[in-house]
């Protein structure tokens, strides 16, 4: 059975956050699970590995058939997808910036998630660069949001959100 994603939500935010009366008690972190925190994180380094060599098929092979997603385009604009079909046509148009010769490097700065068994969150901050006929935009700063849900032992995204944490500099 799947959890609605509104619902994913509300429980990873319950699950990871902690209750500031116990401060430094493990009682907060009963729920938290450090080994699902590690398996998640290595599935988001992964994609953005998979990304910087033009491939998508983890994102795709990993998203809730619910999920839902908003992004930024490569002008800046807000883009959102909901359900598997747009999700898999939204990757499908970044791709088509990989394969007309744009290279695509993403640095992930900075990520921390946090996990219980079954239902995780995870905060991403990367840059991406994007050179084309030797020139060069960017760094692009980014941030982005993601949570997951373990679904018959395979974990799947049902969630994700991106946007500019640095405006870039006007050319």
């Amino acid at each position: 059975m799947r959890t609605p994603s509104h619902l994913v939500l509300c429980v990873a935010l319950v699950a990871c956050s902690a209750n500031p009366q116990s401060a430094g008690s493990t009682e907060a972190y009963k729920l938290r699970d450090p080994g699902a925190e590690k398996e998640i994180e290595a599935i988001l380094k992964s994609g953005f590995d998979e990304m910087n060599r033009g491939s998508f098929s983890l994102w795709k092979n990993t998203a809730d058939p619910a999920a839902v997603a908003w992004d930024v385009d490569e002008e800046g604009k807000p883009v959102s997808a909901s359900g598997k079909e747009e999700i898999d046509a939204m990757l499908d148009g970044y791709k088509k910036i990989w394969d007309s010769g744009t290279k695509v490097t993403t640095t992930i700065d900075a990520l921390a998630c946090r996990s219980s068994t079954n239902v995780g969150h995870c905060l991403v901050e990367f840059d991406q660069t994007f050179t084309k006929d030797g020139k060069t935009m960017g760094p692009v700063k980014l941030r982005g949001t993601a949570n997951l849900q373990r679904v018959d032992g395979n974990w799947l995204w049902t969630h994700w959100h991106s946007s500019e944490r640095e405006r870039p500099a006007p050319e």
